[in-house]
């Protein structure tokens, strides 16, 4: 059956949104805490686990799945907290410790039911002085380390519209 007019638009729409990587992840305030953490969010940690080749028949697979860091394992990371909360902490000066507080509990390891060990303000109290090593994608976060200007401002530029198109995607999705 095809459609047409104003229903086959909404198809080509829906599908077309459908594929862009998160769409209808709940960004919100405080978008500079969420652009911290993207940056560093997929950065290898001392406890990132190798991918591990399942194929049959002696191939390695391994290399084309690449590295896996759970949610326990960032959660769980001295030196990812640490660097997160640095972040946090420079970039997001006009937010409510309170705010952040929310963020950092649901947000921090990637899946809100796993929480980190030390809450923002304790974490905070784990880092010492100031850092002097910027993360670089590829790089792995074994101390606490900078966010570079360049990599937040534009994942803090890019967060606020990627929500609102989201939101667009969604009313007229289900309109």
């Amino acid at each position: 059956m095809k459609l047409s007019g104003p229903l086959s638009l909404l198809g080509l729409v829906t599908a077309t949104f459908a594929a862009f990587d998160g769409l209808g992840q709940p960004y919100s305030e405080p978008y500079c805490a969420w652009a911290c953490r993207a940056v560093i969010g997929s950065a290898n940690l001392t406890c990132t686990m190798a991918g591990h080749g399942g194929g049959s028949g002696g191939h390695d697979h391994s290399a084309s799945m690449g590295v896996m860091t759970m949610p326990s394992c960032r959660a769980n990371d001295d030196a990812f907290l640490t660097t997160l909360a640095y972040c946090i902490k420079t970039r997001c000066t006009n937010i409510s410790v309170g705010e952040i507080e929310q963020y950092w509990v649901k947000q921090i390891s990637g899946d809100p039911t796993v929480p980190p060990k030390w809450n923002y303000a304790v974490t905070l109290n784990h880092i010492d002085g100031t850092p002097n090593v910027t993360y670089a994608s590829g790089r792995t976060i074994n101390t606490t380390m900078l966010v570079s200007n360049t990599s937040w401002n534009i994942q803090n530029r890019w967060l606020p519209i990627k929500e609102t198109n989201s939101h667009l995607m969604y009313k007229y999705t289900y309109v």
